[in-house]
């Protein structure tokens, strides 16, 4: 599925354990701020919960056009009629995300470094989240990084497929990811720990915007 323009720009991803709020009201928050695509990201919290949740944040998104992306949980994403599906390297394998989810929904994969985003790309993600790109703390395995190179090299080779940049992002930092060539980023921890979490995802559009108009 093409993905309309301008609608990675800023890819919000919830995060309960960081956040001062509840889910719902980031997710709010985020699009008071701009946010036009959300995914619902939970691992740990039990499944009935995590539909309720899942379910919640889907009307809202509709209501407000705002496409809206299930983090892992196939099930979940088919049960609320999510737009799309995330995946990473060690979850449902792309080809029965694809096949459970169809043709007409979104299907992202997270890539670890530009072979895997290449790769990711070549099977028909609709889009790559690849990072670490900057050393971040809001996974435990992600200790390293990849750097912004790595987003260069991934769109010289492929420059169709759109690369969110994710992995230690901040306001002061996404610049130099858009400047690399990524189409978006999403920054978890220095939007969801914000007391203002709208004024911090519309610096971060302006940034972005400002970033895109200059390379």
């Amino acid at each position: 599925m093409k993905i309309p323009e301008g609608t990675l720009d800023f890819y919000f991803i919830t995060n309960r354990r960081l956040s001062k709020k509840p889910v719902i009201e980031t997710v709010i928050d985020a699009i008071k701020g701009g946010a036009k695509i959300v995914q619902y990201r939970e691992k740990d919290l039990p499944l009935p919960e995590i539909i309720q949740q899942a379910h919640s944040i889907a009307e809202l998104c509709r209501k407000e056009g705002v496409l809206f992306i299930v983090n892992d949980h196939v099930d979940v994403a088919v049960s609320v009629d999510a737009d799309g599906l995330h995946v990473g390297q060690g979850d449902t394998p792309y080809p029965i995300a694809r096949d459970a989810m169809g043709e007409g929904k979104i299907v992202g994969v997270s890539a670890r470094n530009p072979g895997e985003a290449l790769r990711a790309a070549k099977i028909g993600a609709d889009y790559v989240g690849l990072g670490p790109i900057f050393p971040t703390e809001t996974k435990r395995d992600a200790g390293w990084a990849v750097g912004a190179n790595a987003i260069s090299e991934v769109k010289k080779r492929n420059a169709e497929i759109p690369v969110v940049a994710i992995g230690g992002i901040t306001l002061e930092n996404c610049t130099e990811a858009i400047m690399a060539g990524a189409d978006g980023v999403a920054a978890i921890s220095d939007v969801v720990g914000n007391e203002d979490i709208a004024g911090r995802v519309a610096e971060f559009k302006r940034r972005i915007a400002e970033a895109k108009a200059s390379r």
